[in-house]
């Protein structure tokens, strides 16, 4: 996946799961700066993004 897309997937996630917000954009910085020292864009996103899903997974509530 590539920024844009991660960056509007991560939008999605904090709008429907707001307390993980931080986490959540935890993982974003994190994949920008891996990528800024020269990571790959689509390898970096996607690490993150599996990593929000697991948060998600480990915990059974949600903020609805």
């Amino acid at each position: 996946m590539n920024k844009q897309t991660f960056k509007e997937k991560t939008a999605e996630l904090i709008n429907k799961y707001p307390a993980y917000s931080e986490e959540f954009m935890d993982l974003y910085q994190y994949a920008m700066d891996e990528i800024e020292e020269g990571g790959s864009e689509e390898h970096e996103c996607e690490l993150s993004y599996n990593d929000m899903l697991e948060i998600l997974n480990g915990n059974p509530y949600d903020s609805e």
